[in-house]
């Protein structure tokens, strides 16, 4: 058992103003202060400063396994990104030397320039989106979760909270600003597209068909609406519409004009 503390012990002087004290005072002649009264304040307070230090290191915690958490996604999409592209070395060095002598032949041949710069433009808006539609499909991946938490969990009353908080957490983690410099990035492409669109007519008409889709995907991921399940299956068929284009365009291309 813990012994009482004495506050009238010989030879101490006042824990506040450092007086001395007899050694049957129980208050200061000096300043005033009840001795006991005084070391409990001084506990108590000791004992909140431990308190919020524990709080704050706890909440420094949180931050950096969040930061993790963001660095381990960041990791898992390049992942998910390199197992979709899956380029060899051998494909990866005929893709350059291709574009090498496509610029070659370009300073010649207008009409080449015209066409090679047209397909350029075609994969690199194709890039854009699919790498944005990724993107745009794992947030709304996350608000699937989220939402399915937030109506399984009994003692929730409004799961509309929890969805704006995690749509907060993306904007704060740039996640909302990165899909909007994407899908920017997309419409500048598209519209040099549009100029000359005579080159490969049906090409483009997928091409803008395409962006209708992405479009969509990209709303879906920026603001979740409906029920949990219809959510879901709109994405899920938006997906599979977006592959089945990409699908269309790489068929209408000349087979000179890899897609």
């Amino acid at each position: 058992m813990r012994p009482e503390k004495t506050y009238n012990s010989p030879n101490k002087s006042c824990p506040k103003c450092g007086h001395d004290k007899g050694s049957n005072d129980q208050e200061c002649s000096n300043c005033g202060i009840i001795y006991e009264r005084y070391e409990k304040v001084q506990d108590r307070k000791h004992k909140e400063k431990e308190k919020v230090t524990t709080n704050t290191e706890l909440k420094k915690k949180q931050l950096e396994e969040k930061k993790i958490k963001k660095e381990q996604s960041k990791q898992e999409r390049k992942n998910k990104i390199e197992k979709l592209l899956q380029p060899s070395l051998k494909k990866t060095i005929s893709i350059i030397l291709a574009l090498i002598l496509s610029v070659v032949v370009s300073l010649f041949y207008a009409k080449n320039k015209r066409e090679n710069d047209y397909m350029n433009n075609l994969r690199l808006a194709n890039s854009v989106m699919a790498l944005s539609t990724i993107k745009c499909v794992e947030m709304s991946e996350k608000y699937s979760t989220v939402w399915r938490k937030a109506i399984d969990d009994k003692y929730n009353d409004d799961f509309n909270n929890d969805i704006r908080a995690q749509r907060m957490e993306f904007e704060i983690y740039g996640d909302i600003k990165e899909i909007d410099q994407s899908k920017d990035s997309a419409e500048t492409l598209l519209q040099k597209l549009n100029q000359p669109k005579d080159l490969f007519p049906e090409a483009h008409r997928k091409i803008v068909a395409l962006y209708g889709v992405y479009s969509q995907i990209h709303s879906l991921a920026q603001f979740p609406s409906g029920s949990l399940i219809s959510y879901n299956k709109q994405v899920n068929e938006l997906q599979s519409e977006y592959i089945k284009i990409v699908n269309e365009i790489k068929v209408l291309l000349p087979k000179d004009k890899k897609f």
